[in-house]
């Protein structure tokens, strides 16, 4: 997840890393790299093939290769992303909606109120 500026110097432990982007990477596209489900698959093979434990190596998250678009394309990306997060935001909201008013017409029809 990416943390809010706020957070800027909170501390984690040794179960949690800190992955910064290098200048010229958006952090949201990077976020977005690595939930992707092929790269959160890599992840998680690197993680299990640690000896001891589930885990994985600062070393080894040094070594993964992020692409790197060119700067418009990562704001086209970042729009489109927030585009589509309003989206899902709108759809959950309508559909909440939406059950209010089947669950009240269910209520009136229930109560002979129709």
């Amino acid at each position: 997840c990416r943390a809010p500026p706020e957070m800027n110097g909170a501390r984690v432990n040794q179960h949690v890393s800190i992955i910064r982007p290098e200048a010229g990477l958006s952090g949201q596209f990077l976020e977005a790299f690595l939930l992707m489900p092929q790269i959160k698959k890599q992840l998680l093979n690197i993680a299990e093939s640690g000896a001891t434990r589930q885990a994985i190596t600062k070393a080894q998250i040094e070594a993964l290769v992020v692409p790197l678009p060119v700067k418009k394309e990562q704001h086209l990306f970042a729009e489109r992303a927030d585009c589509a997060a309003q989206c899902v935001k709108n759809a959950e909201l309508h559909a909440v909606k939406a059950d209010l008013m089947f669950r009240s017409l269910q209520h009136r029809a229930f109560t002979g109120t129709l």
